[in-house]
């Protein structure tokens, strides 16, 4: 019998996609996860950026759950992406990890995902 494909689900969430060391690592290891044994999306805990399109265009989904000043909505964001796609990891870069954090203390029941907290130079 074949070995079945079980793909690990990681959602790379970062404070936002501009030109800086936390939004590079997230799109260099969202490009480089062998797609056959990972499905990568990328939250954004904040803004947009220059990384958006080639994520996108390599077929990494991209949520920006926006950094709202009522950090409620963001939190409440983030907690929805992660019973939706059910990651088996987060894994945050920088103050995206605050939001990580947040999601993972909240709510009665602990969630089945594992957390790496990454604090990249600037």
């Amino acid at each position: 019998m074949g070995q079945a494909n079980v793909s690990r689900r990681i959602l790379l969430l970062v404070p936002d996609l501009g030109c800086h060391g936390a939004a590079k690592q997230a799109k260099l290891l969202a490009s480089a996860l062998p797609r056959e044994q990972f499905t990568v999306q990328v939250g954004v805990a904040g803004n947009d950026g220059i990384f958006s399109k080639s994520l996108r265009d390599s077929g990494v989904a991209v949520h920006v759950l926006g950094d709202d000043p009522l950090w409620l909505r963001t939190l409440s964001r983030l907690k929805l992406l992660a019973r939706e796609f059910a990651p088996h990891l987060i894994q945050a870069w920088s103050n995206a990890i605050r939001w990580a954090a947040l999601a993972r203390l909240g709510g009665f029941r602990r969630p089945s995902w594992k957390m790496i907290a990454v604090d990249p130079p600037t």
